[in-house]
């Protein structure tokens, strides 16, 4: 009996590292940033945004609010970094993050440059789900940094872009 739950014990140990190694260069990145001056750092589990989100979706009037908070139930964490008035980020840093990313298998989805602002997005898939989600957003006095750890599927994506084209009157490009 001592055996199999000392066997349980190193399983379950090994899997948390495992877990936990798949965003170890955003832990870091995020670890290195997140006490300098005018940063905002979030780190939230998943069942506390889920539990939030259903309380919105009770109080919600509108039904398009209701789908957007019920996407909500596949968050499983979030992280945000960001800070304000200065970005101490440096290029090198950001280079660096991204290419660990790519090596973890994270894909490039967007990247948008506008004058000084600096915007990407990389999801990483697996089994057709959006198991992962990075957004960094950098200015010459802001930085912003956005991870989610969620299992979100295409047909989600487009639900939430078929809502807001509505709301909003943008015209989305449809394949028949």
């Amino acid at each position: 009996m001592k055996k199999s739950c000392s066997c349980i014990a190193v399983i379950l140990f090994l899997g948390m590292n495992q877990a936990a190694a798949q965003n170890m260069p955003i832990s870091n990145f995020y670890d290195k940033y997140k006490y300098e001056e005018n940063t905002t750092k979030i780190s939230l589990p998943g069942w506390i945004i889920r539990f939030g989100a259903w309380i919105g979706r009770k109080a919600a009037d509108d039904p398009e609010t209701k789908e957007i908070l019920k996407l909500a139930k596949k968050i499983r964490f979030l992280r945000v970094l960001q800070i304000e008035d200065s970005n101490p980020v440096s290029a090198k840093d950001i280079k660096c993050l991204t290419r660990k990313l790519k090596r973890r298998n994270y894909e490039p989805l967007l990247y948008i440059r506008d004058g000084t602002m600096r915007t990407q997005v990389m999801v990483k898939e697996r089994n057709g789900l959006i198991r992962n989600f990075f957004l960094l957003s950098q200015e010459e006095d802001s930085f912003t940094m956005v991870s989610l750890k969620l299992r979100l599927h295409v047909n989600d994506i487009s639900e939430v872009i078929r809502i807001l084209s509505d709301e909003h009157d943008i015209p989305i490009a449809t394949t028949k």
